[in-house]
């Protein structure tokens, strides 16, 4: 049978996507490769967000186009954002490109590409005026580390931020049922997963599109109340603005989701909040965001922050830089702000100009690096679960892992030098070093949560 290498790029949602199509072509037999080298067929899947999104899904279309071209790989065939966000001119621009399948189509990627291959196709674009929206029943093959999975509750965003493109790439918000979402879990912590992360373009607008009307907390509440699930779930993305005494209430009381709030502000200056046509948490920042520690005195704190927005003056970074050092988040991301074409923002007169954007970034970049590392040391001695993951990709003589209060890919790791490691099993540890984004402990004891063995990972 034909032999693929599959590429995803962007974000968990995408990877969700990917997994999908991944476990559809496994299931006509398609072999996996890990190289493109030799490859029958390479398979992008695409992120369109920004340009240098698209300069990057361009960028691997080409190199297999290239290889293409030398004779060392097959057919090459681009998925997801791309071709949903350009459509015909990307058909027109790149002929090296041997199918395009826009994620509104991503159900139908196996079946075409499998025409693909068996001869002459009639268009190389699918399409679809109905979104692909996939369900408990869709099988997936897992790519992420062993004991953690992604689950997306919805597709789309029912906001229109004016810098962003993602609801004209992804449509609407469109949500999945609690039902649906519950017994996915549950199938999930069968196959050995402990940590479950709920992703979506903002999960507090959970189910208010569907009839009757549902919500986050709703679905939080029906997670905890499963007879099985994770020991971990993990909510990523919350809109600051959305957050309510409700949900606060659940996370206070919760045993399997964690006190873990991902919750990107954009900015310290409310005026800049709303031109980004958000609204802010609170008239004052601060205020909120200890209040939120009050309620929740153990909660990790992550938030974003876009620097360089039109009308930024340099009184409004220094607001920002003032804001971050004072509330001391545990995860902080920072981005240049791009002026995408088709959004609002790009059309914005008083543009900061990107070598300003870029030296503020690298400011408010490395403060928050020295309040990480302050933060580290202060749990130096602590006694925490971690999450073993598997070989550290640095060395084979240590292991690789998280704890509860770092999200995957985004806010470091646990790095694990000394005890037996069980790979997808929490098991206990202590803290014996801090480093500015990492921590280095040593497993104590077994694992504390038993269970079936950790999902194979491809």
């Amino acid at each position: 049978m034909p032999t693929f290498h599959l590429i995803s790029l962007g974000c968990a949602k995408n990877r969700v996507d990917s997994e999908v199509v991944l476990a559809d072509l496994l299931a006509r037999g398609f072999q996996p490769r890990e190289d493109p080298d030799g490859a029958d067929l390479i398979i992008i899947n695409t992120c369109a967000f920004i340009r240098p999104a698209v300069e990057e899904a361009l960028d691997h279309l080409l190199q297999a186009a290239q290889l293409k071209r030398a004779g060392r790989a097959g057919r090459v065939v681009a998925l997801g954002c791309l071709p949903q966000r350009y459509g015909r001119d990307l058909v027109r621009g790149l002929p090296e490109v041997d199918l395009f399948i826009d994620a509104a189509a991503l159900d139908r990627a196996g079946q075409s590409i499998a025409e693909l291959v068996q001869g002459p196709i009639r268009a190389r674009r699918v399409s679809s005026r109905s979104r692909f929206l996939y369900s408990s029943a869709t099988p997936r093959a897992l790519t992420s580390t062993p004991g953690s999975a992604f689950v997306k509750i919805a597709e789309g965003c029912p906001n229109r931020c004016a810098y962003c493109t993602i609801p004209a790439i992804r449509g609407r918000q469109k949500s999945r049922s609690i039902d649906d979402i519950v017994a996915e879990v549950t199938n999930l912590h069968q196959q050995g997963v402990q940590e479950v992360n709920l992703v979506a373009q903002d999960l507090t607008a959970f189910g208010r599109d569907l009839k009757p009307r549902q919500s986050l907390a709703g679905l939080l509440r029906a997670l905890e109340a499963a007879a099985q699930g994770p020991a971990w779930i993990r909510l990523l993305y919350l809109n600051p603005a959305l957050l309510d005494q409700e949900l606060l209430d659940i996370l206070a009381s919760a045993g399997r989701v964690l006190p873990y709030l991902d919750l990107p502000l954009q900015h310290a200056v409310p005026r800049l909040i709303r031109r980004m046509s958000r609204r802010p948490p609170a008239p004052e920042l601060l205020p909120w965001i200890e209040g939120l520690r009050e309620r929740l005195p153990k909660a990790a704190l992550r938030t974003t922050f876009i620097v360089g927005y039109p009308g930024e003056a340099e009184a409004d970074f220094k607001a920002l830089l003032d804001l971050a050092a004072r509330a001391r988040f545990d995860h902080l991301g920072g981005f240049v702000f791009w002026p995408e074409e088709g959004t609002r923002a790009a059309g914005l007169s008083d543009q900061v100009p990107e070598e300003i954007a870029l030296e503020r970034l690298d400011l408010l970049l490395e403060q928050q690096q020295r309040i990480s590392l302050e933060l580290n040391r202060a749990r130096l001695g602590q006694r925490l679960d971690v999450l073993v993951e598997g070989v550290h990709p640095e060395s084979d003589l240590l292991l690789a892992g998280r704890a509860w209060f770092q999200a995957p890919e985004v806010d470091g790791q646990v790095i694990i030098r000394a005890g037996l490691g069980q790979p997808g099993r929490i098991q206990p540890a202590r803290v014996v070093a801090a480093q500015a984004y990492d921590l280095v402990v040593e497993l104590k004891g077994r694992p504390r949560k038993a269970g079936p063995a950790a999902q194979p990972v491809l």
